[in-house]
């Protein structure tokens, strides 16, 4: 499976992940919600922070 995400989703504005790690963290509880049958499988901003991604 390939998620091609180019900005940080649920932040306001349009932002690059400042990393390969941090967008593959976000990639991985995306595709966590999509093997249980989420959809669409949304990213919430405490998830992000949860990562390390700053969202402000």
């Amino acid at each position: 499976m390939v998620i091609n995400q180019t900005h940080i989703p649920a932040v306001q504005g349009v932002r690059a992940f400042s990393s390969k790690e941090q967008a593959q963290k976000a990639a991985e509880i995306i595709k966590g919600k999509l093997d249980q049958g989420i959809f669409p499988p949304t990213i919430s901003l405490e998830e992000l922070q949860s990562i390390g991604i700053d969202t402000k």
